[in-house]
């Protein structure tokens, strides 16, 4: 009975998920946002090394008109090859949307209603906030626009749960709280920053009290299972940015717009009661505030925090202009709004409980009327989403950085449902000249250099293959003569021509570092891999094992509580 419990609410979630995803099951309509080219070729890039076993953990062989350029290694890596392998399964850009679509919706209700449940909220109310935020712009950001926020926001309440021990009993899960930091910085490294802000302010908050011996050896061994963890991410980090000066995303001159009471105020309207959330919050915190535990405390004003930096209220431009540190690190201002939603519905939780409201017929019926109401409200939004695609055209698709080979917009089309996941990848192509290696001196436009030099090049290969986590390109020549091919040469890739260990003859007149070399006249060949130092292999190596010693340890752990007696 008691595992029957446990289990119905997550149905109820997987079912919400369902409803979610029946728009886009009845329609068969795709939804293309601002970043399904960028993070799809990423996708396809794992998925195909997966599939014939050509790996290479630094260069894409496959995907972004197999340049040998560098993403996956700094974005996200093991989320990378997870969302492979979830192509592999689907077999079609279409069905991989599906997929993909109820996971974020599915596995971000159940992290909600996680944390909710290890802070001990009631069942209803916790069901009701986890159906809210599957429904709230944090997850919609994802599926109508394929941002990789929302990937960071379905692990976020995950990635809090050790906080609620942390407060309350002055006390940390080392363990527990390696895990949730290492998968949220293994997802979305922007994301973890958030998270890490807000353990570092609660941190703060508990130094104001006194601190057992025991607190600061949790923490210390919590740090070092984490390193162990994600040390894939801190060893490339090292090793590339060391060597290389690496081209950040783009920069927002004008983040202030980004804001969610300027033009990001879609951030209120999901769930359409969105604003009703905060007003309540504050009404009845302040009502309440006398008898709160701390934990309510600390979330209510983490949570006002986050929302004020989610708004123009700050001179975000401004900082742009004045370039100081980091801030261009935040892109959109909107993103401050994840950690607001999870900390509001937190505390919302907290405080709705001690009125006991939830013990009363009315507010479940009313919780459950604003459930089908929050639901209603995503479904109609990606109703409108979904109908784009019908009268899709190709300058629809279009922008100022994002082309088609071909204007027949039926091709196009079909593409999204065709097993050959390469054919859409070449129709629709996109200057992203993010994590490419440049001479920081040289100030240009570097999509325009990324489109001249690779997307429009004149130079063409006679063939491209993949052998042993290699690329190998061939090319006929007329004549003996320096030039620079459409491959992207980082200061750790190695260049084999025509059988001989060459070294890139880098033009430091250039903006972007591209290959470049002497060719012979008749066929040449060049192989161009990637070198890895000892220390980054062993980084590689100790991520890998740590995650499934851990993996191992749980089941053992899991299996042993089964057997032992109630």
């Amino acid at each position: 009975m008691l595992k029957k419990y446990r289990i119905t609410p997550y149905l109820i979630l997987f079912l919400c998920a369902i409803i979610l995803l029946l728009p886009q099951l009845i329609t068969g309509n795709m939804m293309l946002g601002a970043d399904y080219i960028f993070h799809y070729n990423r996708f396809y890039e794992t998925a195909m090394q997966i599939k014939t076993g050509n790996f290479n953990y630094f260069l894409s062989l496959f995907s972004f008109q197999t340049t040998g350029r560098m993403i996956n290694a700094l974005y996200g890596p093991l989320m990378a090859y997870f969302q492979g392998i979830l192509l592999l399964i689907a077999g079609t850009w279409f069905r991989y949307q599906l997929l993909s679509n109820f996971l974020l919706f599915f596995l971000s209700g159940s992290s909600m209603f996680y944390l909710l449940k290890k802070s001990k909220r009631s069942l209803g109310t916790s069901l009701f906030f986890s159906i809210s935020y599957m429904t709230s712009y944090c997850i919609l950001y994802g599926i109508f626009r394929q941002s990789f926020t929302s990937w960071g926001a379905v692990v976020f309440p995950f990635a809090l749960v050790p906080l609620i021990q942390m407060i309350e009993k002055k006390k940390i899960a080392p363990i527990r709280l390696a895990i949730a930091m290492a998968l949220i910085v293994q997802v979305h490294f922007f994301t973890s920053l958030l998270v890490v802000m807000i353990y570092f302010l609660a941190f703060c908050y508990l130094l104001t009290q006194k601190l057992s011996k025991q607190f600061f050896i949790q923490l210390i061994q919590s740090v070092a299972l984490f390193l162990c963890l994600t040390a894939n991410i801190w060893v490339v980090f090292l090793s590339v940015y060391r060597y290389d000066n690496i081209q950040p995303p783009f920069v927002n001159a004008d983040m202030s717009a980004y804001t969610i009471d300027q033009s990001s105020h879609i951030w209120l309207d999901y769930p359409m009661f969105f604003l009703l959330f905060i007003g309540l919050q504050w009404l009845l915190y302040l009502r309440q505030r006398k008898t709160l535990p701390k934990i309510v405390h600390v979330t209510f004003w983490l949570s006002v925090f986050f929302l004020f930096l989610s708004t123009s209220i700050l001179p975000w431009s401004y900082f742009v202009e004045q370039k100081i540190p980091f801030v261009t690190l935040i892109q959109f201002p909107f993103r401050f709004f994840v950690p607001f939603t999870v900390l509001l519905f937190l505390s919302l939780a907290f405080l709705l409980d001690k009125t006991k409201i939830h013990t009363l017929f009315s507010w479940k019926l009313l919780g459950v009327g604003l459930c089908i109401l929050a639901l209603f409200n995503a479904l109609q939004g990606t109703t409108q989403q979904l109908d784009k695609w019908t009268s899709l055209k190709t300058s629809d698709i279009l922008s100022k950085h994002t082309f088609v080979t071909t204007q027949d917009i039926d091709q196009i089309k079909d593409s999204f449902y065709d097993s050959d996941l390469n054919q859409m990848l070449h129709l629709i192509i996109k200057s992203t000249p993010d994590y490419l290696p440049n001479e920081k001196e040289n100030i240009g436009n570097r999509y325009n250099e990324y489109e001249k030099h690779i997307l429009f090049t004149p130079f063409t290969f006679d063939s491209i293959t993949q052998k042993d986590g290699t690329l190998q390109v061939t090319w006929t020549a007329k004549q003996e003569a320096t030039v620079t091919l459409p491959l992207v040469a980082y200061a750790h890739t190695t260049l084999t021509l025509n059988g001989q260990i060459i070294e890139n003859k880098v033009d430091h007149e250039a903006i972007l570092h591209l290959v470049t070399l002497t060719q012979k006249p008749g066929q040449n060949t060049l192989i161009i891999g990637y070198h890895q130092a000892l220390y980054v292999t062993l980084g590689l190596w100790l991520t890998l094992i740590s995650w499934l010693s851990l993996l191992v340890l749980g089941a053992i752990y899991i299996l042993q509580t089964k057997r032992t007696p109630q």
